[in-house]
C-alpha cells in the first residue's frame, strides 16, 4: 500500500484565508456579477469579500472596509499579479474561476 506522510498533514488556514473560503462558499450558493459591486443581489469578487467580511456596501472604498477584507484583497492582488477587480471583470471570466482562485489563495501564506 502506498503511504505518503503528507496525507496526514492538516492545512492550517488563517483568519484571512477563512474569509476567502467562506466567500468561495458564498459564491457557490449566491450570484456573482461583474462591472459593479452589487447588482440585484449578486456581488462581484470585492463585493463577496465585503459581504462575508461584514463590510459596508454603502462605502465601496476598499480603504474603508474591515482590515480583514483589505488584507484578503491584497493577497489576491499579489497572487494574480493584477488588480482583482480588473481580473473579476474580464469578459471571459467565469464564476467557477473566481471560486477556484479564492480556494487556492486561501491556503497560501
Amino acid at each position: 500500500m502506498l503511504n505518503d506522510p503528507s496525507w496526514d498533514k492538516k492545512i492550517v488556514v488563517d483568519e484571512v484565508g477563512q474569509l476567502m473560503l467562506k466567500t468561495a462558499d458564498y459564491f457557490e450558493t449566491f450570484e456573482w456579477c461583474q462591472e459593479v459591486l452589487v447588482s440585484d443581489g449578486a456581488v462581484c469578487l470585492l463585493g463577496g469579500l465585503i459581504k462575508v467580511g461584514n463590510g459596508d456596501f454603502k462605502n465601496d472604498s476598499l480603504a474603508n472596509q474591515p482590515e480583514i477584507v483589505q488584507i484578503a484583497y491584497k493577497r489576491i492582488n499579489e497572487y494574480l499579479n493584477e488588480e482583482p477587480v480588473d481580473w473579476n471583470d474580464d469578459q471571459e471570466r467565469q464564476k467557477s474561476e473566481v471560486i477556484s482562485m479564492l480556494r487556492k489563495v486561501a491556503v497560501l501564506k
